[in-house]
């Protein structure tokens, strides 16, 4: 029988990774009141759900893997062999006991946040992608489609803080909303952002 990288637990090495998912928002000094600003068209962000979620961080060791997983996963690595390590999210988006991934990938982080690729698993034991996020501090809201929805932040410096919400449309996350806050001039702008495009070779 091969093995599962979530039925053995013991070859996880739990360390203190970072998860965006626990951390929350998180304003520097340039907004100490903690607060996003109004915005004009008075949308209103979908409710976060009323149950808690397991989101584990965890170090995956790269022996771990079945040759079918590391082959998915190298497909989206930026680098040509993947490293010895693997930091990743485990998070249950459609609550089908099958958890998602979301695969820390480095070289596409920066001040904007750390950049996950989220990845569904598939029968053969590979992983598919469904989507992508770069921010410091997620949030999951309630359902659309069968599927969480994600709120992220990302910080641009100097006061200037973004806030958009992933839904699941057509089989993949997509940004239905994205807002620019300047708290030095107390402006807030509405983004039509694209989704950020997956790194798949």
């Amino acid at each position: 029988m091969k093995r599962s990288i979530f039925s053995l637990q013991l070859v996880f090495c739990l360390i203190a990774l970072g998860n965006p998912f626990e951390e929350g928002e998180l304003f520097g000094d340039d907004n100490q009141s903690g607060r996003w600003l109004a915005v004009e068209d008075q949308f209103v962000w979908p409710s976060r759900i009323a149950f808690k979620v397991k989101t584990t961080a965890l170090s995956l060791p790269l022996k771990s893997l079945s040759a079918v997983q590391a082959q998915s996963l190298k497909s989206y690595w930026p680098e040509e062999s993947l490293p010895n390590e693997l930091s990743v999210i485990q998070v249950d988006l459609n609550e089908d006991q099958k958890p998602e991934i979301f695969l820390r990938i480095p070289a596409y982080g920066g001040s904007g946040g750390p950049y996950y690729e989220i990845l569904t698993p598939q029968k053969n034991g590979s992983y598919q992608s469904i989507g992508a996020i770069q921010g410091w501090g997620f949030g999951l809201l309630i359902k659309r489609n069968g599927w969480l929805q994600i709120k992220a932040m990302g910080s641009g410096g100097g006061g200037h803080y973004t806030r958009y919400l992933m839904s699941f449309i057509k089989g993949s996350y997509q940004i239905i909303r994205n807002e620019s806050h300047n708290f030095n001039t107390k402006e807030v702008k509405i983004r039509k952002t694209p989704s950020f495009p997956s790194p798949q070779k």
